[in-house]
């Protein structure tokens, strides 16, 4: 993996919702939980003043 790195992946996972985010955490697959908790880590950044009114509860 390339630490520090996201893809579309992790970004359409937030667009879908939080059932996709559920799905990808409670997955087997280990680097894409570390690249969509990356991802969150900077979405959720204040300091980057992210719009996080979209994520839907599902």
């Amino acid at each position: 993996m390339n630490s520090g790195m996201y893809t579309e992946r992790e970004v359409q996972c937030l667009k879908e919702g939080m059932g996709a985010v559920r799905s990808v955490l409670s997955g087997t697959d280990t680097e894409a939980k570390r690249r969509l908790l990356f991802y969150l880590d900077w979405y959720m950044d204040p300091y980057y003043k992210q719009d996080i009114s979209g994520i839907k509860k599902i």
